[in-house]
């Protein structure tokens, strides 16, 4: 562990995990950068790929967006907590917000987002569509509703192709 970060993570947890009574306007985009910037930074001062499911892209669709926080304060925490760092490659799996949910449910485990209603989602889903428009460059949109190893490949190809690499598709 990294020093703080456990502090960071757990209040991180409880205001995403136990709702309301732990938040404060913008506090839940606060704690979920900060607890990201302790083991990225060292990541990236020692030249490592750094590969997350949820940055910068996540706490403006979540909270800027679809709880209406506003697009300045999680912009102004992500710029103060990684110093501008954002990221070379952001994968977004778009799919209808009401299958989304009903793929949730059947996984069997929930956590307090997917406890949110279909307005809350659908928020989401246009948030991030809306990123990817205004950041084409690194932003790539799949469609989730394909076959789950035919976006795997679709992965693996804009990959190799973004970074030179040869990735092969396993199962």
């Amino acid at each position: 562990t990294y020093p703080g970060v456990n502090v960071i993570v757990k209040s991180s947890y409880l205001v995403r995990e136990q709702g309301p009574r732990y938040q404060l306007h913008g506090t839940e985009g606060s704690f979920v950068t900060a607890s990201n910037v302790d083991p990225q930074e060292r990541a990236l001062k020692e030249k490592k790929v750094v590969i997350c499911d949820r940055f910068v892209d996540s706490t403006m669709a979540y909270q800027g967006y679809a709880m209406k926080v506003g697009k300045k304060l999680p912009a102004i925490i992500h710029n103060f907590c990684m110093e501008g760092v954002t990221p070379n490659l952001t994968l977004i799996l778009d799919l209808d917000p009401a299958v989304g949910l009903e793929r949730s449910k059947s996984r069997g485990v929930q956590n307090r987002y997917e406890n949110f209603d279909l307005e809350f989602h659908t928020r989401v889903r246009n948030a991030f569509l809306d990123i990817a428009k205004i950041a084409p460059a690194r932003c790539f949109v799949f469609n989730a509703e394909m076959d789950i190893n035919q976006i795997h490949r679709e992965i693996i190809a804009l990959v190799n192709d973004l970074f030179s690499l040869n990735l092969k598709v396993t199962k």
